[in-house]
């Protein structure tokens, strides 16, 4: 035990949480997330980009740019193997259905594995995070007045790629293309598990329209009610 974390991010012990921001994370959002921080003790930056940083007595593990089930997946063994206990989805999503809109939250409590990859690895059809931690993400959420909507959740394969739309559930009100994944490993390792969504697009409004706003600055507000109301 260790050696993965060693090699990763130079020491053999990790700390408790991790906040996990897939996808791809624009380089003026990462320094803002970190700065949200007292120090950055670690950085290492090669297929995906994580840190180590610390406030006061509590430190934490930051990763980025981690784009794709398969890396989120071996992402979440390196966690396991340094001691980390839980880890906390941040990610971009299109919403789905007339009442989800552009840098709406959303705290997906199951999700349907439509990836082809959690459903390989042994899942069912629907997979969750874990409820104790939903709960402690939506009561912060909840604590810095911040109004989200909690449901099902779909993953697909990738963000042009959906698969037959038609298996989806009628009451997904977000799309995304790890999450399922990620709460499947998670369970399997032992990592308790929770996610905060933004959403970025919808059917109506594409990730390319110039009118919509970046929902990055929505993340980053997430992220910050999550980690003061967790540390």
């Amino acid at each position: 035990m260790g050696a993965w974390a060693q090699s990763e991010f130079g020491r053999e012990t990790l700390p408790k949480r991790c906040y996990l921001i897939a996808g791809g994370t624009p380089r003026e959002t990462v320094e803002i997330i970190c700065n949200e921080f007292d120090e950055v003790l670690v950085r290492h930056h090669d297929v995906y980009e994580r840190c180590l940083v610390r406030t006061g007595e509590a430190e934490a593990i930051l990763a980025f740019q981690l784009y794709g089930a398969p890396v989120v997946a071996d992402f979440l063994n390196v966690l396991k193997d340094g001691g980390t206990e839980e880890v906390i989805f941040l990610g971009l999503a299109q919403g789905k259905g007339k009442d989800i809109q552009v840098g709406d939250y959303v705290i997906p409590t199951q999700t349907q594995c439509c990836d082809g990859i959690a459903k390989t690895l042994g899942s069912e059809d629907l997979t969750e995070p874990d409820l104790v931690l939903v709960d402690k993400v939506s009561e912060a959420m909840k604590s810095a007045n911040l109004e989200f909507t909690a449901g099902l959740t779909v993953s697909v394969p990738a963000t042009f790629w959906h698969g037959d739309e038609s298996k989806h559930a009628s009451d997904v009100i977000a799309l995304e293309c790890e999450f399922a994944t990620f709460c499947h490993c998670s369970k399997e390792l032992g990592l308790s598990a929770a996610g905060l969504f933004v959403i970025s697009d919808t059917e109506e409004r594409d990730l390319l329209d110039d009118s919509r706003l970046s929902p990055h600055p929505r993340m980053v507000q997430g992220l910050q009610a999550i980690k003061d109301k967790l540390t």
